[in-house]
């Protein structure tokens, strides 16, 4: 519970949506106890998922990949 009201508070504080999204990431990575986790967007002209924000071991490697 703790953690989603820190994870609500900053919500209210960030404007960035970058920012917003990556602290989100890691909230909900650390509530599941994952060890990564990936917010991927789909991309409206082709239909593909872009790996947007990865977080974890291997983010800085995945980050930017597309799936078909």
């Amino acid at each position: 519970m703790q953690l989603l009201l820190h994870a609500i508070e900053g919500v209210s504080r960030t404007l960035e949506l970058k920012s917003l999204l990556a602290k989100s990431m890691e909230s909900a990575q650390e509530l599941m106890r994952a060890k990564a986790s990936s917010l991927m967007l789909i991309d409206r002209m082709t239909g593909d998922l872009n790996v947007s924000i990865p977080v974890g071991p291997v983010g800085s490697k995945i980050k930017g990949m597309t799936i078909p």
